[in-house]
């Protein structure tokens, strides 16, 4: 009865798991984790897949993590995880990361950390989703409100709301992007 009873849980545990899974890849979503005890990253096939890595090919360090993010993004990054550990919060990042073929993505990664009784931190576990066409969409919007600006502005000798101003920061945006890919290139 007993093995029964173990046999059917182990059953549904396997349902469940596959479920979870197949969620997560219609979702575009990873998981990992950061045990700080062993000082090892765990990333999900589906996280490595995110950040354009075959899985089982991550190799679970800070350096390994850091060379997976997009440069300029990592001091953002970087301060948002520290600032989320140590005021006891979710962490919501967002960052572009840099796949071998050059290209960007952005992915979204959302967190919550375990601490000890006295405070330290543990361990944190999250989840990572591609948001790369939502950025995207957000951009062609953007660009879109951004027209009739840059027309006025132009028209009225880049004096205007918006003017010349704002097709510069555009400009130095899309610089920017290429600047990124540019420097992990150099880094692989």
């Amino acid at each position: 009865e007993e093995f029964i009873a173990r046999t059917q849980s182990d059953a549904a545990l396997r349902v469940s798991e596959e479920r979870n899974r197949l969620a997560l890849q219609a979702a575009r979503m990873g998981t990992w984790d950061v045990d700080f005890s062993r000082n090892l990253i765990t990333w999900s096939s589906e996280t490595e897949v995110l950040h354009g890595l075959a899985p089982g090919t991550f190799e679970g360090t800070f350096a390994a993590l850091r060379q997976t993010v997009c440069p300029e993004d990592w001091p953002y990054f970087e301060n948002e995880m520290n600032a989320s550990i140590a005021e006891h919060r979710e962490t919501i990042a967002t960052f572009r990361t840099i796949w071998p073929d050059g290209s960007a993505h952005w992915i979204e990664s959302r967190a919550r950390t375990k601490y000890t009784e006295g405070g330290a931190p543990v361990r944190v576990n999250g989840t990572a989703m591609d948001i790369t066409e939502r950025k995207l969409a957000e951009g062609a919007m953007q660009a879109k409100e951004e027209r009739p600006l840059l027309a006025v502005g132009f028209a009225h000798g880049g004096h205007g709301e918006g003017g010349a101003g704002r097709a510069a920061a555009l400009v130095a945006g899309r610089c920017w992007a290429q600047s990124c890919r540019s420097r992990a290139n150099a880094r692989r």
